[in-house]
């Protein structure tokens, strides 16, 4: 084992680094795993019928992040081109427009069980997409520090347990994905629970398409998953959607409480500290995040 690291091998590590960074998990993941298609950069929140709302010079704010050679890791709100913002790249166009044209052709309604169990997919769908990039990028990692000898191959090691974690965090998101899958196909779109409310607000403040874990609960052996979806579905009107499984309502409801049963404005600063706290896939005004 190399104890001490050398300039070379410290330049060795940072253009891996900024390869491995570059990387992009691109594959169909429809459910049948049949599909060869290459996965296209598809929004997880709406373009033309959510942010087309929110932008401001075809820009919404958003996290970033980027390497620094000096510094290691950045992450920055930053402008972002609304192309490119919230997009992942989970499923091929075909069958991301045979999933999801529903929510993105047609205006979203509140009392249409479709729509919002496919919100709560897509936030699905995202999510999963997310866990497999990174297993495969920590992975990556992992790997090459193996290769250059600065961890051992047959040995158990920190760094090794890490990437392990990561790759069982990639089949919870799987597992639980395929409750999604067979729901679908079965168009058993009740088998997932809602609760939704509506905010009348002067000027669109956030959009967030996002599935998070609840670390601390745990329901068959897996954390408790609450998705969330914040959509100003107007300039003027914004709907907020939180679903789950049927089997895990009622835990998720007693984890919401704060902010199911809060008054409408302190309501608001529950929901928006439940974002802060949970959810990394949002996008907000430019013009409320410079005010």
């Amino acid at each position: 084992m190399i104890q001490e690291w050398n300039d070379e091998i410290r330049k060795k590590l940072l253009s891996s680094l900024f390869e491995t960074n570059k990387f992009q998990y691109n594959r169909c993941l429809e459910p049948t795993h049949e599909c060869k298609r290459k996965a296209v950069r598809a929004h997880s929140i709406q373009n033309s019928r959510i942010l087309d709302n929110m932008v401001v010079n075809d820009h919404v704010t958003a996290f970033t992040r980027r390497i620094d050679k000096e510094k290691g890791p950045i992450i920055d709100y930053c402008p972002v081109g609304r192309n490119q913002a919230t997009t992942f790249t989970g499923l091929c166009s075909e069958h991301d427009n045979e999933f999801f044209s529903a929510i993105d052709d047609e205006d979203i309604s509140l009392s249409n069980e479709q729509q919002l169990f496919l919100l709560a997919y897509r936030a699905v769908y995202r999510e999963y997409h997310a866990s497999l990039e990174a297993a495969s990028k920590i992975q990556s990692a992992y790997q090459e520090l193996i290769s250059m000898g600065l961890e051992p191959k047959d040995e158990l090691s920190e760094k090794g347990v890490f990437a392990t974690q990561r790759l069982i965090i990639a089949w919870l998101n799987y597992r639980y994905k395929t409750d999604f899958d067979i729901a679908y196909f079965g168009k058993s779109y009740t088998s997932i629970h809602h609760d939704s409310f509506v905010y009348e607000l002067d000027n669109p403040t956030i959009a967030v398409c996002a599935l998070f874990s609840v670390d601390h609960q745990k329901i068959d052996g897996d954390y408790l998953r609450i998705a969330l979806n914040v959509l100003p579905v107007t300039k003027k009107q914004t709907y907020v959607i939180l679903s789950y499984r049927e089997k895990d309502s009622t835990h998720a409801r007693v984890t919401l409480d704060r902010v199911l049963n809060a008054d409408s404005d302190h309501q608001k600063y529950e929901l928006s500290r439940f974002i802060l706290n949970n959810c990394e896939n949002f996008v907000v005004c430019p013009t409320y995040f410079c005010s």
